[in-house]
């Protein structure tokens, strides 16, 4: 089957509509971040330091499961040594956060039944706003008020840490916390205002942070600005120990660019008739051997290669490994198919994890396009009998042309029609676009070929003679190459008689 021309690569780059709160902000225990960190107090000398951020069990909190992200940060003026703690939650209506602490001024606060930051599923270009109660402790004292959020989906965008380059997820996020913290010696108003800028990479969590905050006791404000860079983490660390590749080009991590290079692209494909399967492979590039996760849901190897996204019906994992094991430099294929069901982009994301590290999760963006492709039908000129392909020359068909005298230049000619009764255009892609071959080609020209390009319902002509140059039965065959995805190729006999 042929691909239909000028159909794969319509479009560059699209960004993904949709996005997973977990899946960019991972919020499960057992995992460890390190970062090169900068910070700078009320417009003082840059502090360059280091921040080790690790996820721990965190119980319950109220009535969720959160996890608790401890951030240890050394050699940051004014305080060489600083440990933050925060507790997030990835609940049924998306990423919460529930409460800090700061081991420097002491503070303890938790947010009324987990402040939404993200929902589950959340849009590229979409703000998201929630406002809770705020309580806790500073020290001796009490803290009671209110905190908001404002969190605006930007999009992606590439960045450049000492881990690596990315194509990360940008959230911008505004924290307002209006508190009254009363003490033995009264009341004081504390105002606390957050900028933060999140560049989230798929899979592994935040890669950068840029974060500013102002917090004002009484009538006193201190100014913090603070700069994270992922400089590691266990997660692509375990990523990094395969390579993930199609057509033989690497496919990276969280890639959300689909490509015809690598195959990420499936191009167009007919809605009606047509289907196009592409092949990855996974490769094991580390020294020791892996296995690829298998839910535990069902046990099957099936349910390794997962796909997700708005449109991922469309697309089928239709060939798995042999084994999900995979020794040291070996491989495992797998191979998705693409079925659109409706016009247009279709897009989707596979996700797989290894054994041992379930939520490392390896991703990468699919797409292809659902479009309408003509379908071609020939018959002699003023029948309705089609010349079924690969039919010999029939009478009733007008593809025997009689029998003709081989001197004084007698001929015999037939007109024909290509009908186009597809939706879509039917291009004629042969060169020329009707090919005369077989034994006696040269007995039969095509004196006038059909336009290249018939519109839906349309109609062309082309017309062929005969004029043999010798006696007896002289036979050829007639080749149309077109997009048709269900004959790509239209063939049918032709001949007539040398007198």
């Amino acid at each position: 089957m042929i691909d239909p021309p000028s159909c794969e690569g319509l479009e560059p780059r699209v960004l993904l509509a949709t996005f997973s709160a977990s899946q960019y902000f991972p919020t499960y225990i057992g995992y460890d971040w390190g970062y090169q960190t900068t910070q700078r107090v009320n417009a003082g000398a840059l502090a360059t330091g280091t921040s080790v951020v690790q996820s721990l069990d965190g119980g319950l909190f109220g009535q969720t499961n959160v996890t608790r992200m401890r951030e240890v940060r050394t050699a940051l003026a004014p305080d060489p040594s600083r440990t933050l703690e925060s507790q997030w939650g990835g609940t049924p209506a998306g990423l919460r956060l529930f409460g800090r602490t700061d081991s420097v001024d002491d503070t303890a606060l938790r947010y009324g039944a987990g402040l939404p930051i993200l929902p589950l599923q959340f849009e590229d270009g979409r703000t998201y706003s929630n406002s809770k109660f705020v309580s806790g402790t500073a020290g001796e004292a009490t803290v009671t008020g209110t905190i908001s959020s404002s969190a605006s989906v930007v999009g992606l965008e590439s960045i450049t840490v000492p881990a690596g380059t990315f194509d990360a997820l940008r959230v911008d996020i505004t924290l307002i916390t209006s508190a009254t913290l009363t003490s033995m010696d009264g009341a004081q108003p504390l105002n606390i205002n957050e900028s933060i800028t999140l560049w989230l990479i798929d899979g592994a969590g935040i890669g950068r942070e840029e974060r500013t905050t102002d917090t004002t006791l009484d009538t006193t404000t201190t100014n913090i600005t603070l700069t994270r860079a992922l400089s590691g983490t266990t997660i692509l660390q375990q990523l990094d120990s395969i390579q993930v590749s199609g057509r033989g080009v690497p496919i990276s991590v969280g890639d959300d660019s689909p490509t015809t290079l690598d195959g990420t692209n499936f191009g167009g494909i007919d809605v009606e008739a047509q289907t196009k399967t592409r092949i990855f492979v996974v490769r094991n590039v580390s020294p020791n051997s892996v296995t690829l996760a298998t839910p535990e849901i069902a046990g099957d190897v099936a349910q390794i290669f997962m796909l997700s996204g708005e449109h991922a019906d469309d697309f089928e994992v239709v060939r798995l490994p042999v084994s999900a094991g995979i020794e040291s430099g070996a491989v495992a294929r797998f191979s998705v198919r693409f079925n659109p069901s409706a016009l247009g982009f279709r897009h989707a994301v596979v996700r797989f994890s290894l054994a041992g590290n379930p939520n490392a999760v390896f991703s990468f963006a699919i797409r292809g396009t659902g479009v309408d492709l003509g379908r071609i039908d020939v018959t002699r000129n003023g029948t309705i009998a089609t010349i079924t392909p690969g039919a010999p020359a029939d009478s009733s068909l007008g593809t025997f042309f009689g029998n003709i005298v081989t001197v004084g230049d007698r001929l015999s000619q037939r007109t024909y029609r290509i009908t186009n009764f597809g939706n879509g255009p039917l291009r004629l892609i042969g060169t020329p676009r009707v090919v005369i071959s077989g034994v006696h080609a040269a007995d039969f020209v095509v004196s006038a070929q059909p336009l290249a390009e018939i519109g839906g319902d349309g109609v062309t002509l082309f017309v062929v003679r005969f004029n043999p140059t010798a006696l007896g039965t002289r036979s050829a065959s007639v080749t149309i190459l077109s997009n048709d995805p269900t004959r790509p190729s239209y063939s049918f006999g032709i001949s007539g008689v040398g007198i």
